[in-house]
């Protein structure tokens, strides 16, 4: 993940990217916690949620 991560990075620019991917981990966190995956207690959104979670942080780990 972080070769396409660094050549997204590059393309994006440095601050943007940042801030996309920090708004990605609030979508994941928010999906895997709050919304449906807590309510509806399905499988499927809690992987989801994860899945968001740890692609934007693998992505912010090559930023930073």
């Amino acid at each position: 993940m972080s070769v396409p991560a660094s050549y997204l990075l590059k393309a994006v620019g440095f601050k943007k990217g940042l801030m996309f991917w920090l708004f990605f981990i609030m979508a994941g966190g928010c999906i895997t916690s709050l919304f449906p995956a807590a309510m509806g207690r399905t499988y499927e959104v809690f992987l989801l949620g994860l899945f968001t979670l740890e692609q934007a942080s693998a992505v912010l780990q090559t930023a930073c």
